[in-house]
């Protein structure tokens, strides 16, 4: 927390990822990065191409929370 709050001093802005609850205490910007949800969308994604599904979209996101 110290070295956050030096970092910070300095001008320097700090994020975070994974959007842990130490992120939420510190008040850090902090990506979250849903592994089961991106899991399950890539098992889909193989799945319809296993099927012989064309894939219309190369892209995909995630809208914010």
């Amino acid at each position: 927390m110290g070295a956050v709050a030096a970092v910070r001093d300095t001008g320097v802005a700090v994020t975070g990822f994974d959007d842990t609850p130490v992120a939420r205490v510190l008040g850090l910007t902090s990506v979250a990065q849903p592994l089961a949800e991106a899991a399950a969308r890539c098992v889909a994604l193989l799945a319809g191409v296993l099927d012989g599904v064309p894939r219309r979209n190369p892209y995909s996101s995630n809208p914010p929370s």
